[in-house]
């Protein structure tokens, strides 16, 4: 298991997150729909489409410290 990566820019996504199903096909392009998005790509594709995103929304952040914490064993996941 490796931290997210953002399929559309490459960084690390160091805030994960949700959004209901109908708000992501409305707001991702066909070709990222798939695919993992940082929460910067995600938020610019959903604003250029006039989506209200912050519909539903939920966070998970994840510092580099809990993520090999998380590979270790060594933290429960929520």
């Amino acid at each position: 298991m490796t931290r997210e990566i953002c399929a559309a820019c490459g960084r690390i996504s160091r805030v994960g997150f949700g959004v209901p199903a109908h708000i992501w096909a409305a707001a991702v392009p066909p070709r990222w729909r798939n695919e993992t998005l940082c929460l910067a790509c995600f938020t610019e594709y959903a604003d250029d489409a006039m989506i209200a995103w912050d519909q539903g929304i939920a966070f998970y952040p994840v510092s580099l410290w809990t993520h090999k914490e998380l590979l270790n064993g060594k933290v429960a996941k929520k």
